[in-house]
């Protein structure tokens, strides 16, 4: 009932923003297309689960549960269809069931929590740090309030307050704070980690620009590099898919002043097939592998000593 629901909201919100479409204009922006920064755009979408798996490498060499990056590409694709078809990206945590052979659920949900938070961290810093430097204090103050609060959650969890948490939630916050604490205790590795988390962020940045150019509309890479972040985080509500519609709607507000409405609503549209469903489609096949216990094909009977250790 709960997918129902959300997909019919979808259809709803997607149906309320094609009524405002002029379907002449939209047609005469895709036909004036530049197949040149398209292409490049979508080439940018397999730079997505590259990155991600370099990142989800070394992270599980800080569990002391390293897998190659072949294994971890796997598992990045693995997930990616349900991650995709859910909200907030919440099917992400399938991963939690590949990986029973290697580490144990709790340990595994608090990591993907950990590392979903450093994402959030990343978006709202970009968001802040943009709309300060472009004269935009609406997203900058939006920016700076989500990066506080995830601080606030990790300073609140760190110094045991999660014992104040009812016992459903006050485990998985000692959990988050565990796999946190593997995570940045390491120097060298917190610091790729949120390097390899910026330059994910920033290829998405770089492809909703090269959609944009391609609709020849003139807009700056680095006002993209602020605004979007705030549509990213409209599209993690858990209101629609996958944030379909509610993603385009706020990418069409915050860029009415650089672009038609036919033009926003085209690369809202854009970002959601280049961001998801090409990938999900490629991932398909690997999440049958990893249904089938097929995926990793590692010595899980050595992670977990090196695990107990």
């Amino acid at each position: 009932m709960k997918k129902l629901v959300l997909w019919a909201v979808t259809v709803i919100v997607f149906g309320l923003l094609f009524t405002a479409v002029d379907p002449s204009q939209a047609l005469e922006v895709l036909a004036n297309a530049q197949w040149l920064p398209l292409l490049a755009a979508a080439a940018l979408t397999f730079v997505f689960p590259v990155l991600s798996a370099l990142r989800w490498k070394w992270i599980m060499m800080r569990l002391d549960a390293p897998i190659s990056f072949w294994n971890s590409l796997k598992l990045i694709l693995a997930a990616w269809p349900l991650a995709a078809v859910t909200p907030a990206k919440s099917g992400d945590l399938i991963k939690v069931v590949f990986l029973k052979e290697v580490l144990p659920y709790g340990q595994t949900t608090g990591l993907l929590i950990a590392e979903r938070l450093i994402d959030v961290a990343v978006l709202s810093f970009s968001a802040s740090i943009g709309g300060l430097l472009l004269g935009f204090p609406l997203i900058a103050a939006i920016g700076a309030s989500i990066f506080l609060g995830v601080v606030g959650a990790f300073v609140f969890l760190a110094i045991g307050l999660a014992r104040m948490l009812p016992q459903k939630f006050r485990t998985l916050g000692e959990d988050v704070i565990l796999a946190s604490r593997r995570l940045y205790t390491d120097p060298t590795a917190f610091f790729w980690i949120v390097l390899i988390t910026f330059a994910n962020w920033f290829a998405s940045y770089l492809q909703t620009w090269l959609c944009y150019q391609s609709l020849q509309s003139d807009i700056s890479l680095a006002f993209v590099c602020a605004a979007l972040p705030i549509a990213i985080f409209v599209g993690l509500l858990p209101i629609t898919t996958a944030g379909m519609g509610t993603r385009d709607a706020a990418l069409i507000y915050l860029f009415q002043g650089y672009a038609t409405y036919e033009t926003n609503f085209a690369v809202g549209v854009l970002y959601s097939i280049f961001g998801y469903w090409l990938l999900t489609v490629v991932g398909l096949p690997f999440m049958r592998m990893a249904f089938n216990g097929n995926l990793l094909g590692v010595d899980s009977s050595t992670l977990q000593s090196k695990i107990k250790k």
